[in-house]
């Protein structure tokens, strides 16, 4: 079993909206990457990984969390992990990966069967190393599965917000060529 941090991420009981008409145009750079990244004629490098940053304060968790109930409402399915240094299962990083996958195969049967199957494998992944988690439980098993999948968003927001900080720059700096949005 894939350990999982309980919780709805996306409950606006916790995380509120951008106000009404405020953040037109990075919301609008947002939904043009992942339309984008759904055209099968698209001109733009594949490049499935979005990252904002910014100063503390500046609203990217607001902005992710908009974006994020956008695509919902669209009918796109949004696994997601917000980060938190106020609640122990949301600033470790080992429960980010495995909630991820652990909503993925909620949503996709083709992800749950295969992330099954992976786990009998190898039970131990929900206390490997973070970037193996990564690999093992997310990558890999949509690769093996991607025919079946239909365009989806995760976000994963706050990584700054975790205990293991070393950890957090190894994951951003893996996936050079990652579009940019300055909040």
């Amino acid at each position: 079993m894939v350990s999982s941090a309980a919780f709805e991420s996306l409950d606006p009981q916790k995380i509120v909206r951008c106000f009404e008409g405020t953040r037109v145009d990075v919301l609008g750079q947002l939904h043009r990457w992942i339309d984008e990244e759904n055209a099968s004629n698209s001109t733009v490098p594949n490049v499935p990984i979005f990252w904002i940053n910014g100063s503390a304060g500046t609203g990217k968790t607001t902005l992710a969390y908009t974006f994020a109930d956008e695509c919902r409402r669209r009918g796109i399915p949004v696994p997601s992990f917000f980060c938190s240094r106020n609640f122990a299962e949301r600033s470790n990083l080992n429960l980010i990966f495995t909630s991820i996958a652990h909503h993925l195969a909620q949503i996709f049967p083709s992800f749950g069967v295969r992330l099954a199957e992976v786990l009998r494998l190898k039970p131990h992944l929900a206390s490997a190393s973070v970037p193996y988690q990564l690999e093992e439980l997310i990558i890999n098993p949509l690769r093996s599965t991607r025919d079946s999948f239909r365009l989806s968003l995760i976000v994963i927001d706050a990584l700054d917000e975790c205990k293991d900080a070393p950890v957090v720059a190894t994951l951003i700096h893996e996936y050079p060529g990652i579009p940019q949005l300055t909040s």
